[in-house]
């Protein structure tokens, strides 16, 4: 049955299924990553000693790397004190997460089995939401970390040692947006896609049989259980109608051919009356 209804399941679902899927990986991966900004310090200190500072910010974790005269140290630490626009990011993430989880799996049973407009609509739903989840919390994400740049450049500016700075949005951040992105761009179309496309019905899922003809006196015998149909064609002359009549019942191979005389032979009235009735004496009234 689940076979049966795969093969009956509209294009854009099936595409539709897998691309939700490749979107709920990515955001996994982007959500985990430790790495949503990044910001690069170097400087020249005295001339002799050079120093390149990095500090990664994710949702969950943030980790700093030092590189002191060709030495490099990295250490990761969890986020102790949260401003409050990080926690509405975390809550948004999360909640897209879960959409595109459930989302995926009305997506997956939906194709392997047939389901109504209302399952349809809500998973239509599930995956907008999630996709808006996603993509709301990156902006915000984009918007506050651009301005703690501001203030972070801002003091390091004001310091007596000269410091190379480079700041920019980094890997997560990225991946989470490509996600939110393909959620909302091609994951939702393609489910809207489906839901307007017509269901089909039992009936309409049954697979046709073969037909098998019988001609020139021949009768081919279909596997057991398949009605089969015997044309005498051998006769098809002006004013000979062919017979038509059920395969008579015996022990016969399936596929096998037998060959012999026609089962039944057309049948014709006698030249010298056009109704029988007239040759009883009988008035015949048109």
């Amino acid at each position: 049955m689940a076979v049966g209804n795969l093969s009956s399941s509209t294009t854009s679902l099936k595409i539709a299924a897998i691309c939700l899927g490749l979107v709920f990986i990515l955001h996994i991966v982007g959500f985990a990553l430790p790495r949503w900004s990044s910001l690069t310090l170097s400087a020249d200190l005295w001339t002799i000693i050079s120093v390149d500072v990095s500090y990664h910010v994710g949702l969950w974790r943030d980790c700093s790397c030092a590189s002191v005269l060709g030495t490099e140290t990295c250490s990761c630490f969890l986020k102790i004190s949260l401003p409050e626009w990080l926690k509405g990011v975390r809550a948004l993430e999360t909640l897209g997460m879960i959409g595109l989880l459930i989302s995926t799996i009305i997506s997956t049973v939906i194709v392997c089995t047939r389901q109504d407009k209302t399952i349809r609509g809500f998973n239509i739903l599930c995956a907008g939401v999630s996709g808006l989840f996603i993509v709301t919390g990156v902006i915000i994400f984009g918007i506050e970390n651009a301005e703690d740049f501001e203030e972070l450049f801002s003091f390091i500016e004001s310091l007596p040692i000269g410091f190379d700075t480079h700041g920019t949005l980094a890997a997560g951040f990225i991946l989470c947006t490509i996600a939110g992105g393909l959620c909302l761009v091609v994951c939702v179309p393609l489910l809207v896609n489906d839901y307007l496309a017509p269901i089909p019905t039992a009936a309409q899922q049954v697979s046709p049989m073969t037909v098998q003809y019988a001609t020139q006196g021949q009768v081919i015998i279909p596997p057991p259980g398949q009605t089969h149909v015997v044309v005498n064609t051998n006769q098809n002359q002006l004013g000979y109608m062919p017979g038509y009549t059920q395969a008579q019942p015996g022990y016969v191979q399936p596929g096998q051919i037998m060959q012999g005389p026609p089962a039944y032979a057309p049948q014709f009235q006698p030249s010298g009356s056009q109704n029988p009735r007239q040759e009883q004496d009988v008035p015949y009234k048109s």
